[in-house]
C-alpha cells in the first residue's frame, strides 16, 4: 500500500521533471531564435552579394562601360517588373524567416 510520503516523493519528481522541461524549452528558444537571426542575415547578405556580383558582370561583360551601365539601368529599373519578383521570391525564406521569428518572440 502506498503512503502519502510515497505519492508527495512522485509529485516532487514530476514537478522537478516539468522544471527542467521548462529551462529545456527556454534554452531551445533562445537557441532557435539566434539560429533565425543568423540565417536571416546570412541569406540578405547573399542576395545583396548576388546582387552586386550581377552589377560587376554586367560592366565586365559589356564592350564599353557605358553599355555596362546601361544594362543594369535597364536590370534594376523600377519599370522591370521581372526583376522585382525575382527579388522578392529570392528574399522570401529571409522574410518567412523574419516572420516566423517575430511571432515566436510575440508568443514568448
Amino acid at each position: 500500500m502506498a503512503t502519502a510520503a510515497h505519492f508527495s516523493h512522485r509529485n516532487n519528481a514530476a514537478a522537478a521533471i516539468i522544471e527542467i522541461d521548462r529551462n529545456n524549452n527556454r534554452t531551445l528558444d533562445v537557441t532557435l531564435d539566434r539560429a533565425m537571426t543568423w540565417f536571416i542575415g546570412l541569406w540578405v547578405g547573399l542576395v545583396i552579394l548576388l546582387n552586386v556580383v550581377a552589377v560587376v558582370g554586367f560592366v565586365m561583360s559589356a564592350p564599353t562601360v557605358g553599355a555596362g551601365i546601361t544594362k543594369i539601368q535597364d536590370t534594376y529599373s523600377p519599370l522591370n517588373f521581372w526583376n522585382w519578383i525575382a527579388e522578392v521570391v529570392s528574399l522570401l525564406p529571409a522574410l518567412g524567416a523574419l516572420a516566423w521569428r517575430n511571432r515566436r518572440r510575440s508568443r514568448a
